[in-house]
């Protein structure tokens, strides 16, 4: 994780194994929107080392692992 170019990009066929202990940089892009944090994956834990307490959030599950994460929400405004 750093200001080049990814080393190493998630796409469903990217076949290259998650390194530990490594940073990565996670920024997924949908349709009008973006999430970016980066964390460090050890082989105990990933720990999203950008999280803060002033955004909302919701807990994922991992595809194919027995992993639970706290992500990013959707901020809606009120009136």
């Amino acid at each position: 994780a750093g200001f080049a170019g990814r080393e190493w990009i998630a796409t469903p066929d990217h076949d290259a194994p998650v390194e530990a202990p490594m940073a990565y940089a996670w920024n997924p892009t949908v349709q009008g929107a973006k999430s970016e944090d980066t964390a460090l994956v050890t082989d105990e834990e990933i720990e999203t080392l950008t999280a803060t307490d002033r955004w909302p959030t919701t807990t994922v599950s991992a595809v194919d692992r027995d992993v639970e994460l706290e992500r990013p929400d959707v901020l809606e405004l009120e009136d």
